[in-house]
């Protein structure tokens, strides 16, 4: 999270209380380089607006000059849209110097302040009013929802990183069927962190296939005691189904 992007959202005043939300879900999710790559589905979940609100949001908020928008491409699929937070911080207005003189002749050349201390070693102390003394603590959002959801952590996009981008391509697939995979899921586990096998399928199947088998088989385990803790007690299905879908075509 940027801390400069969300102060900057919460100062945007011109736009709706929906726009805002949009804008300040980006802010969440951009990096120190004002940046940031969710599909709009995740956008639409995280809100709990509608894919078709967030896509009208996101335009406007383009059209107000609040974001750029240039699309990212893994595998010859568009998978999401690059976005920038435009932000311009305001600089301070020109003030005129005062007329730069010499000084006059009685006064010293280096003037001693009234309450400065002698000695080196003791320094002026600023005495604070005492009064009614607060502090802000922030917690942690609370979920939306009464189950657990992923939190993985996105490798940065590095030019011509085909393994990176296929990472990013995954984190943000299983980001998308999450409330689907429900509880079944132990989003703790080792297992489920590693996305290398996730990212393997959506190389050599199609997305659709993929999503529809994880949440066949997650469906299936439901919420019991034992969860699933790692893509691999995916992977006999996904591969079975995906190339019979193959075979099929």
């Amino acid at each position: 999270m940027s801390l400069q992007a969300t102060i900057w959202g919460w100062k945007q005043l011109n736009i709706t209380s929906t726009e805002k939300i949009v804008l300040l879900d980006l802010c969440d999710r951009a990096n120190d380089a004002n940046v940031c790559w969710p599909k709009q589905k995740t956008i639409a979940n995280r809100t709990r607006l509608t894919e078709r609100t967030v896509c009208t949001v996101l335009a406007k908020l383009e059209a107000l000059k609040l974001i750029h928008r240039k699309s990212r491409n893994v595998n010859r699929k568009r998978t999401s849209d690059w976005i920038t937070l435009l932000i311009r911080p305001l600089e301070p207005p020109p003030t005129a110097a005062p007329p730069v003189g010499p000084p006059p002749a009685d006064t010293p050349s280096h003037p001693t302040l009234k309450n400065e201390a002698v000695s080196g070693d003791n320094q002026n102390v600023v005495q604070v009013p005492t009064g009614t003394n607060f502090s802000v603590i922030y917690h942690d959002e609370t979920p939306r929802q009464n189950q657990p959801l992923p939190s993985f952590i996105e490798p940065f996009p590095e030019p011509g990183r085909l393994d990176v981008d296929a990472i990013i391509y995954a984190v943000r697939t299983i980001e998308g069927i999450a409330v689907e995979l429900g509880p079944a899921i132990d989003w703790s586990a080792p297992g489920i962190n590693n996305l290398a096998p996730v990212a393997t399928w959506l190389m050599h199947f199609d997305e659709r296939e993929v999503k529809s088998c994880l949440i066949k088989v997650a469906r299936r385990v439901g919420n019991g005691a034992s969860k699933i803790a790692s893509w691999k007690y995916f992977e006999a299905e996904v591969l079975n189904a995906c190339r019979a879908d193959q075979d099929d075509g």
